[in-house]
């Protein structure tokens, strides 16, 4: 009984420790190889409308990043196609927007972008195929599996996208 009491007050103690430590950043993925570091108004340098974010982007293939921004009325795409090449560390990337007059920035998010929806998308067009020489072969089973496949994988690109 006292090892469980010891055990327990040990399991809080770490529970503690670690809902007291800040969240993490998010960080990038296969999905989405960009994240936002930081938002600022430039309305304090005398700039109305406009905003400066910084971008943090993993090493990988991003040419180009599309932004999400919602105002209080309206959504916008703000697309950053000058990314240039990234060394194996990565890099950070400063870039400007404008909103339009009267609007004011409510969020903003990255669009899934890079390699992972083309990925999940030949993977679903993969699974059609394997399905369509399984119905062929008049092997059902086989083929029920694999449309299945190729649903989750297409259900999970248009909730990415």
């Amino acid at each position: 009984m006292k090892l469980l009491a010891s055990a327990l007050a040990a399991t809080i103690a770490t529970a503690s420790l670690v809902l007291a430590a800040p969240p993490a950043p998010a960080r990038a993925n296969v999905f989405c190889p960009v994240t936002i570091a930081a938002v600022q108004d430039l309305a304090i340098l005398g700039r109305q409308g406009t905003y400066g974010v910084l971008l943090d982007l993993d090493a990988g293939d991003t040419a180009s990043v599309r932004m999400r921004i919602d105002s209080a009325t309206a959504r916008y795409a703000v697309d950053f196609d000058d990314i240039g090449p990234l060394g194996p560390g990565g890099a950070r990337a400063r870039r400007y927007f404008v909103m339009p007059p009267g609007e004011r920035l409510v969020s903003a998010w990255i669009e899934s972008t890079g390699l992972g929806l083309t990925l999940v998308s030949m993977l679903a067009a993969t699974a059609l195929l394997i399905g369509f020489t399984f119905i062929r072969a008049r092997r059902i089973a086989a083929h029920r599996a694999s449309m299945i496949t190729a649903f989750a994988f297409s259900t999970l690109f248009l909730v990415s996208y």
